[in-house]
């Protein structure tokens, strides 16, 4: 499939950048690995994509707390492995299609910019997030 010009000129994303994301939160990764099929010239696999990553990044966390792991040693290997795993699921699912793009003299664009946008939307989530569960005390 063809991507518009918009999508060219943007560039697409190094897999490894996006990796590098998911080791400090999965998160962003999520959503950063799904766009970035859009700038490789797959916009069928945004949407299945971001619903996939962040279900199963949701789902992993989630598990924390029913299996008692909340406070203890097992729950840091377990998020540990977690963002491992996202890293290595992230950069692997698009190299190939990485390098084509790369190949036919498609653009590399920062991952840095977008990345700390949802470094920031994430971290507001997350605290307005607790303070509700506060108030509900």
């Amino acid at each position: 499939m063809a991507t518009g010009p918009v999508e060219e000129e943007r560039g697409a994303w190094n897999p490894r950048g996006i990796a590098f994301v998911a080791m400090l939160s999965v998160f962003p990764a999520a959503v950063l690995h799904a766009l970035n099929y859009k700038r490789l010239g797959r916009p069928d696999l945004l949407r299945p994509t971001l619903v996939r990553n962040l279900v199963v990044a949701l789902l992993a966390y989630a598990v924390v707390p029913f299996v008692g792991l909340a406070g203890t040693e097992l729950c840091v290997l377990w998020i540990a492995l977690l963002h491992i795993a996202g890293a290595v699921y992230c950069q692997n699912s698009q190299f190939v299609l990485f390098m084509k793009h790369v190949g036919r003299g498609g653009k590399e664009a920062s991952v840095a910019a977008p990345a700390f946008g949802l470094f920031v939307l994430f971290g507001v989530a997350f605290v307005l997030l607790m303070m509700a569960a506060r108030t509900l005390d």
